[in-house]
């Protein structure tokens, strides 16, 4: 007899064995899809993240450009930031738009295409234009200020049809 109970307790060792392997199992399983929503959520806010600076840098650059067209066209005495600045300032603006597929929808180059033209058609139309004064000059600032507006806001539109709680 003490044979069978030693093929017993084999047998109740064996399936002792057996659920611990199944619960490793499951606890490794557990543990593999908590890392894996972990990791897909931690690259989702990190692309969220890398969205909103992009469009908080675009939003800087296109103020930064209204503030060397009003410096440009206001100064008196010598031009604090010339033509070429605001030239450059323009471009690096329509870089970052154009360069991003996020970005890349009729609406925003509409408003992209506005927004050159304020700057670079109205306000500033070459290194040697006249200046503009009067009525010329506030409309043309004004352009300019209402162009970099509408444009940030299609952006910031985009950003959150994309993101739509994280506004």
């Amino acid at each position: 007899m003490p044979a069978e109970t030693t093929n017993a307790n084999n047998l109740f060792e064996f399936a002792k064995i057996g659920i611990q392997l199944v619960g490793y199992g499951v606890t490794w399983g557990i543990v593999f899809r908590g890392w894996k929503v972990s990791n897909e959520q931690n690259a989702k806010r990190d692309d969220r993240k890398e969205l909103r600076d992009l469009v908080n840098d675009i939003a800087d650059s296109i103020r930064n450009v209204e503030a060397d067209v009003v410096s440009y066209l206001t100064s008196t005495e010598g031009k604090s930031a010339s033509y070429w600045t605001v030239h450059f300032g323009v471009r690096q603006v329509n870089a970052s738009i154009v360069g991003s597929k996020i970005f890349n929808t009729k609406p925003i180059n509409d408003l992209l295409i506005a927004y050159r033209q304020a700057v670079t058609d109205k306000a500033l139309q070459g290194p040697d234009s006249p200046a503009l004064t009067g009525h010329q000059l506030s409309s043309a600032l004004r352009g300019v200020s209402s162009a970099g507006t509408s444009l940030i806001r299609g952006i910031e539109t985009r950003y959150r049809e994309i993101y739509p709680l994280a506004a």
